[in-house]
C-alpha cells in the first residue's frame, strides 16, 4: 500500500504526490492513523508468522502456543484482507 500521509508533530500531513498541495486536519489525521494500523497489522503478521515457524520446527504444532498464534495470524489476515479490498477499490 503506498502512503498518502506522513506523520509530523502536528499529526499527519497529506503528502503532495497524492493531491495538488499539502493538506493538514482531523481526515490527514484519521488516513494517517488508518495507514499506521495497517503497517502494524503487517508487522505483527510477519512476526507471528516467525513464531509459528519456530514452533513448528520443534513439533509444537498441537501445543496452545501454536494454536492461539495461528488464531491471531487469521483474524489478522481477515483484517488485511478487508483493507486491501478498500485499499485497492478504484476510484
Amino acid at each position: 500500500m503506498k502512503r498518502y500521509t506522513k506523520p509530523d508533530n502536528n499529526g499527519y500531513r497529506l503528502l503532495p504526490e497524492a493531491f495538488t498541495s499539502e493538506l493538514t486536519g482531523p481526515a490527514a489525521d484519521r488516513l494517517g492513523a488508518l495507514e499506521d494500523l495497517y503497517e502494524a497489522l503487517l508487522n505483527e503478521q510477519d512476526r507471528l508468522s516467525r513464531e509459528l515457524a519456530g514452533l513448528r520446527e520443534r513439533g509444537q504444532t498441537r501445543s496452545y502456543h501454536f494454536r492461539e498464534r495461528m488464531a491471531r495470524k487469521l483474524n489478522i489476515s481477515t483484517v488485511l484482507r478487508a483493507l486491501e479490498e478498500i485499499f485497492t477499490r478504484p476510484d
